[in-house]
């Protein structure tokens, strides 16, 4: 088949009309994505004057059994005057609407705002527009691109250059399955030279005898750290082992403090569960062995197998020839 019949009943109306559809999709998207509620919420808002206002009280609206919602009432000042207003906040659950609570709406903290100029006593917490903002920075951006492409793409089908496309298409396929392979091999690379000596380390716990160990300490504490939540763990338990009492305080052998936080909300002090003792070196043990991490290491040199042949394939491709 010619360079020219393959470009057959490909014309600027198809690349138009192709670039609006994928347009559309991509909006109707967004617009899900983000909440139709909340964009049309921050919509209002557009234009607002900016401002910041002083929380003063935060509480469950209790009245609303359907879905939780956060009252929060600001005090804020608007052309020399005194407001006061109160917001009501949704979330999917109680517990997400009281950590936006205890981070960013604590009484006495100062937020960004946004109050109508016209009506002053109507305003806008700033969280509440910003899925409004985000929204309409991605359908400029999204529009910007499509427009352009659809020129490029016209302009370019109206000239009718398909060697030149054609030469032009093999060289992006080279690029892209060179780039991708290319990820691919460092990704899988590194993961394998790491996992390889992890499952060194969990291949020689399997040996490791079990013991009895009485938990002492098991604790999880919320700590706020600026914006955002830190979890302080403890974890402490005795076990015998030949005779000799010893302390342990690990988790695990590799620090995963998702699933050591998850752990300790089930763990309580008294509690005696099994634990694994390194024979070589008594003062050495753990409660959980974490044998699953070792069932995706031998897909990883397979993959890689893949990657690099895909790899030296498209090095090797001449152009006008396809790559895979």
């Amino acid at each position: 088949m010619g360079e020219s019949e393959k470009h057959e009943g490909l014309d600027p109306k198809s690349v138009y009309v192709g670039t609006l559809v994928t347009w559309a999709i991509t909006i109707v998207a967004l617009f899900v994505v983000f909440g139709p509620r909340e964009i049309l919420r921050g919509s209002k808002a557009f234009g607002w004057r900016k401002g910041t206002c002083v929380v003063r009280s935060t509480a469950f609206d209790e009245a609303d059994a359907d879905a939780p919602a956060l009252l929060v009432t600001v005090g804020y000042r608007f052309d020399g005057r005194p407001y006061e207003a109160t917001r009501r906040l949704t979330a999917d659950s109680r517990q997400r609407l009281q950590d936006r609570a205890d981070l960013f709406l604590r009484p006495g903290e100062t937020v960004d705002c946004r109050v109508n100029p016209d009506q002053p006593d109507r305003m806008l917490l700033d969280e509440e527009y910003v899925p409004f903002d985000f929204f309409v920075f991605a359908v400029v951006t999204m529009t910007a691109l499509g427009v352009v492409g659809a020129l490029v793409g016209g302009w370019w089908v109206r000239k009718n250059k398909a060697p030149a496309a054609a030469r032009l298409q093999s060289l992006a396929g080279k690029v892209g399955m060179m780039f991708l392979c290319g990820f691919i091999l460092v990704f899988c690379g590194t993961a394998t030279v790491t996992g390889t000596g992890d499952a060194i380390r969990i291949l020689r716990s399997l040996g490791w005898p079990e013991a009895e160990a009485t938990i002492r300490v098991s604790s999880v504490a919320k700590v706020r750290d600026g914006k955002s939540w830190n979890y302080q763990l403890d974890l402490r338990y005795g076990y015998d082992f030949d005779g000799k009492h010893h302390e342990g305080s690990r988790w695990s052998l590799f620090d995963d403090h998702t699933a050591m936080r998850k752990a300790l909300g089930k763990l309580k002090p008294g509690d005696v569960v099994t634990c694994y003792v390194n024979p070589a070196s008594p003062s050495e043990a753990v409660l959980n062995r974490r044998v699953w991490r070792l069932l995706a290491l031998p897909v990883l040199p397979v993959v890689l197998a893949f990657a690099a042949c895909g790899f030296w394939s498209a090095l090797r491709a001449r152009p006008g020839r396809s790559v895979v």
